[in-house]
Formats: C-alpha cells, sequence, structure tokens
C-alpha cells in the first residue's frame, strides 16, 4: 500500500484539498501526517509527498522512496529531495529553480488541486474566502487547531462542492484560487501580500490578480497526471480516498534536525 502526506493541526483547508486531489488518483493509502516525517516509519514503501515544506525541522534524514510529486520547497528540504529515486515534481517555478539550482532531475507539474476535474454544469451563487467585504458568501480556510483529520477532510470536501458550483469565487487564498481555476469556476485572487515564492505558479498561468478569471489549466493537468503514470504505473482515478491514518509506533518519537 502506498503512503500518501496529509496534514494535521496546520490551520488551514487548503493543505487538505491538495490531499484530496491527490487521493481521486491514487489506490487507497496510508496517511503519514506531515508533522510526523522525521518519525520515519514504513520508509520501505512509496511514499507519494506534495505541499508545502519549508521548515527544517520536517525533514526526514532519509527516505529513497519519496515520489515528490507538487511540492514547494527551499533550500533545507534538497537534501531530502536529492535522496529519491525519482526525479522530483515541483509545484511552481520558484521551487523548480531551486531544485535545478541543485542539480536534481525536476518537472515542472503545478499544484495536486489542478487535477480536479472541471465542471461544466449549472452555477449559481457568489462567494468570498478570507477576503472581508468580498461579496457574496463569506467563508474560511481556516480551521480549528485540533480538530481531528477526518473532521477537515469533510471540511475540504464541502469545500470543493461548493467552489464546484459556484458562479465565481473571490479569495485571498492560493488553494480557493488553484481549485477553481481546475474546476472551471471563474475566480478572482486578491493575495494579502505579494509572495513570488508562493505565486510564481499564478503567474505561469497568467492569472491576474484582482481580475475575474477562467483559465485553461488542462496542459499542467495533463503534466501531472503523465508524470505520476510514468512512476505509479495506471492511475485509480475516482473518488477521493481518505488515507488510513498510519498509528504511532510505541516508544518513536519525533526527532527535528
Amino acid at each position: 500500500m502506498h503512503r500518501l502526506l496529509t496534514y494535521w493541526n496546520t490551520g488551514n483547508l487548503g493543505d487538505v484539498l491538495q490531499t484530496i486531489a491527490l487521493s481521486r488518483l491514487l489506490p487507497p493509502a496510508v496517511g503519514i501526517p506531515r508533522c510526523r516525517l522525521t518519525e520515519q516509519q514504513h520508509a520501505d514503501k512509496l511514499f507519494v509527498v506534495n505541499g508545502w515544506h519549508r521548515w527544517p525541522r520536517e525533514v526526514p534524514t532519509s527516505d529513497a522512496n519519496c515520489l515528490f510529486a507538487g511540492i514547494h520547497c527551499a533550500d533545507a528540504h534538497v537534501p531530502w529531495v536529492r535522496q529519491s529515486r525519482f526525479p522530483a515534481g515541483a509545484r511552481d517555478p520558484f521551487t523548480h529553480e531551486v531544485l535545478q539550482r541543485a542539480g536534481i532531475p525536476s518537472a515542472m507539474l503545478g499544484c495536486a488541486t489542478l487535477t480536479l476535474p472541471r465542471h461544466d454544469g449549472p452555477r449559481d451563487g457568489v462567494l468570498s474566502v478570507d477576503l472581508p467585504g468580498g461579496p457574496g458568501t463569506q467563508l474560511s480556510h481556516g480551521v480549528k487547531h485540533g480538530a481531528p483529520f477526518a473532521a477537515q477532510w469533510q471540511l475540504g470536501l464541502q469545500a470543493i462542492a461548493r467552489y464546484t458550483r459556484a458562479a465565481e469565487v473571490h479569495t485571498t487564498r492560493l488553494h480557493v484560487a488553484l481549485p477553481c481555476l481546475a474546476l472551471g469556476t471563474p475566480v478572482a485572487f486578491h493575495p494579502a501580500k505579494f509572495q513570488r515564492e508562493r505565486y510564481s505558479l499564478l503567474e505561469f498561468l497568467g492569472l491576474e490578480f484582482g481580475k475575474l478569471q477562467q483559465l485553461d489549466v488542462t496542459p499542467l493537468r495533463d503534466r501531472f497526471l503523465a508524470f505520476l503514470r510514468q512512476h505509479l504505473g495506471e492511475l485509480a482515478e475516482g473518488e477521493p480516498k481518505l488515507p488510513n491514518e498510519v498509528p504511532r509506533s510505541a516508544g518513536v518519537q519525533p526527532t527535528r534536525s
């Protein structure tokens, strides 16, 4: 059984959306929380890793079986990525450049959320997500700290369902804008502050900040799927599959680097 990166207690629903998107493409998997990466559990099994990695405390000591697919990282994580027997799939041009400078084979894949299926059915309603004073119904990607992962998962599914049917979405959140682009939902992205590293993918896609837009993200979606097929074989695309949480091993305590 594969391992799949999950997120716990991050306070950001966008982390969960990335895992939901990947789970649609893979067989049922064991979930390894990002906050427990350094425990090195099941290092003999394939581990599909996605999402944001910027803090040195999250870096495992070794794991050659990691398939990095849609990651955002900085120099601190280069030694971890270098140990993989696979090329790395970068989430954005910033990460792609970091890995290339380090001499690591890298493919610019985009985010896992760009693989969500496009919706061509009816749309209704205007949503604003973490955009105070924005139009329509106000929503937030903030998640209560300590909420069980299964509860966060359900909130993530509900969020995707709402974005799928919305007529337009206005947001400050990267992982609202990206899923909406995949779903074909008109979205306006209003960054709270400009962060080139995080937003280089939006620039790559040609999204103009503050403007309601629909973009064709099919080329990146196809590239992401081809990368997974190349290294995993045929995909199990379908409904999202909640990863089984791996129990903490007796006596194992997380290490910090």
